[in-house]
């Protein structure tokens, strides 16, 4: 019996793939090795192609050229006579893209993207602390947090102000937000007392709780720098219109409270320190440090 719990839908049918192609020569462990996924991989390719372009695979065994209709003739594809396999050859060195990269050992020019790793390694470690996770436990935990780190909003989808769907990387990779069905609080329950499918879920939920604070704080640090620096220019903090994510507490993972402004209220000083904020269930006051602007609207 295969164990199919640790991979997606393309995994498990690499790992079926194997187990089908040496089904007496050993029993499927919980891991397999590099050069067992490529041989699985490789295999599934071969039976794709043949489905697919098996004129085409004809041609190139056969040494003749390929129909001129053929949608793989723009590729310049040739056989691997090693794996028996339809590949491309230098398509992309023929497009002319013009690669840059950071200098070898210097990082830092990488900030962007490194100060995330570097927060949500951390998060990680203080989250997992000195439980032992199986395979599955960790490949579980590891996914459902790739899925919160994509649902931060970006920037507003329109400038609509009635509009509160914000643009996140789940738009980039499955064209719409991730979501995620509520699962009961789980972050003061004693571990001794979850299942397998609950350790990995308060796991998540406190990876969530610490991270989406961090994440909101920074953003609203950030947009203080940069409206008091001289990159840009010095404009009011929060304006009409301007989308915003309400920082609250206790919120389940991958929901974000998003609004608009449709007020602001100066005090006597002439300072804006509380605005009027619509969201889907209503208007709501708040501090101006409990909201934090969406950086296409700074």
């Amino acid at each position: 019996m295969l164990t199919l719990k640790r991979y997606g839908f393309f995994g498990i049918l690499i790992t079926i793939r194997y187990g089908i192609r040496k089904p007496n020569q050993r029993q499927i462990s919980s891991s397999l090795t590099c050069e067992e996924l490529k041989d699985s991989m490789k295999a599934i390719m071969r039976w794709i192609q043949e489905i697919a372009f098996n004129d085409e695979l004809a041609c190139l065994k056969q040494n003749k050229p390929i129909n001129k209709k053929s949608r793989l003739l723009c590729l310049n594809i040739f056989l691997d006579w090693n794996d028996n396999l339809i590949r491309a050859g230098e398509n992309l060195a023929n497009k002319g893209i013009s690669w840059h990269f950071i200098p070898p050992r210097f990082p830092h020019m990488g900030g962007i993207w490194e100060i995330n790793v570097k927060s949500i390694k951390g998060h990680l470690k203080r989250t997992i602390g000195e439980v032992v996770l199986s395979y599955e436990e960790l490949y579980t935990l590891l996914t459902r947090i790739e899925a919160v780190l994509n649902s931060r909003p970006l920037c507003p989808l329109s400038n609509d102000p009635n509009d509160l769907n914000p643009i996140t990387p789940g738009h980039f990779l499955i064209g719409e937000p991730l979501t995620s069905i509520s699962e009961r609080d789980l972050t003061t329950t004693r571990i001794n007392r979850l299942t397998e499918w609950q350790k990995v879920e308060q796991m998540r939920q406190n990876f969530w709780h610490r991270w989406q604070r961090e994440y909101l704080v920074q953003n609203i640090n950030r947009s203080k720098q940069l409206r008091g620096s001289g990159f840009r220019p010095s404009t009011p903090a929060l304006e009409v219109g301007s989308m915003v994510i309400l920082v609250e507490d206790n919120t389940p993972p991958l929901q974000w409270k998003l609004g608009r402004i449709v007020e602001l209220h100066p005090g006597s000083d002439g300072v804006v320190r509380v605005v009027s904020v619509k969201t889907v269930n209503g208007i709501f006051k708040r501090a101006t440090r409990k909201v934090c602007v969406l950086p296409a609207n700074e």
